[in-house]
């Protein structure tokens, strides 16, 4: 994730009280013994954390507790946390192996908060829209409960943003439900999320609406899934689209980056274009990923890589042994800028060297 949108999503989840790196809703259900839909009754502190007093309304997996209500062991929870009573939430637990409760919560992040123990949903009411069949699985019911909750409350809050979360990269088939349902919601969260998700899956109309969706929201509160989604967009089709949103001073900030960051990596020869406006971006960060973008064109670095398949491959094109012509090295970047005159220099190399070269390269057709 790059950095402004991750600043952007890091904000927004810490002010909805959502801790980062939550763990995934497939590693969750996995390592669960018991995944129930629960109120939370009572919680009280112990010499370990704390325990909540949950009231069992729907089990997802593993079979019926013995009572409707049980007692949850909180590891590492201050005492008292907030924790409204009466709050819905699908808790993911397993079996305690010590003293005490005979259930323990299991932390979707290492954020000692009572947030990171459960996915908080709108009504403890049985999903209507978004029902599922006793046979589904525990992972397609979590979903369909998560879904159904984010359509009840209109995407507001964290819903929108939790049910993102739990559907990128889950490989359920209600993650193109949700797609069909929410791309024409009134609900912009909704949109945002359905949107985002088909720019995932390379759908260049869902980049198309996106982009409409960013230029008609100025102020952009709900883009967060969207920028996500469209930093890490890889399909080339795209790239006329994500030239429009870097080069359009129309966008916020975020998204201008957001849009510079995919044109990096796709970096064909009809993005290189676009990086060549983005030199002159009064962001910083843009016009780095301009000059990155015209370096990994040039190294022959390939496409879309990402991770650690693109340090391997960026170090191994930017090694000084590789052949390459010592006139062919000037204006090769990648990274940050040093100072200011190492990116003045680089800055005004491009100027002269992309009129001279732009007919070698044929865009993409």
């Amino acid at each position: 994730m790059n950095r402004i949108t991750n600043i952007m999503i890091a904000s927004l989840y810490s002010a909805l009280g959502i801790p980062l790196g939550l763990a995934s809703v497939s590693t969750l259900t996995q390592r669960a013994d018991l995944v129930v839909v629960a109120r939370s009754l009572q919680i009280r502190g112990v010499s370990d954390g704390s325990e909540v007093d949950l009231q069992v309304v729907r089990v997802l997996k593993g079979g019926q507790p013995t009572t409707v209500t049980i007692s949850v062991s909180l590891p590492g929870v201050p005492a008292p946390p907030s924790l409204v009573a009466g709050a819905c939430g699908i808790w993911f637990l397993e079996r305690s192996r010590g003293q005490g409760s005979n259930w323990t919560g299991i932390a979707q992040s290492a954020e000692p908060m009572v947030y990171s123990y459960y996915w908080y949903l709108a009504s403890c009411a049985p999903p209507q829209t978004q029902s599922y069949q006793a046979g589904a699985s525990p992972v397609d019911k979590i979903l369909s409960e998560m879904t159904e909750s984010a359509e009840r409350s209109d995407g507001k809050g964290a819903q929108a943003l939790l049910l993102y979360r739990a559907l990128n990269g889950s490989g359920s088939p209600i993650a193109d439900q949700a797609i069909r349902r929410f791309t024409d919601s009134r609900s912009p969260e909704l949109r945002s999320v359905a949107f985002a998700l088909g720019i995932l899956k390379g759908n260049i109309k869902s980049l198309e609406r996106a982009e409409q969706e960013i230029i008609n929201s100025p102020k952009g509160e709900h883009f967060g899934p969207l920028l996500m989604a469209v930093a890490n967009f890889t399909n080339p089709d795209g790239v006329a689209t994500l030239g429009r949103m870097a080069t359009n001073p129309n966008v916020p900030p975020a998204a201008t980056y957001a849009a510079a960051e995919a044109l990096k990596v796709i970096h064909s020869p009809a993005a290189l274009a676009f990086l060549y406006v983005l030199l002159d971006n009064p962001d910083g960060q843009v016009r780095a990923n301009a000059v990155m973008g015209f370096t990994l064109f040039r190294l022959g670095m390939p496409p879309a890589l990402r991770g650690q398949a693109f340090d391997r491959a960026s170090m191994e094109a930017a090694n000084p042994g590789k052949q390459i012509a010592p006139e062919d090295r000037e204006g090769l970047h990648l990274g940050q800028f040093k100072s200011r005159d190492e990116e003045s220099q680089l800055i005004n190399f491009y100027p002269s060297w992309w009129p001279k070269n732009e007919r070698r390269f044929s865009p993409i057709r």
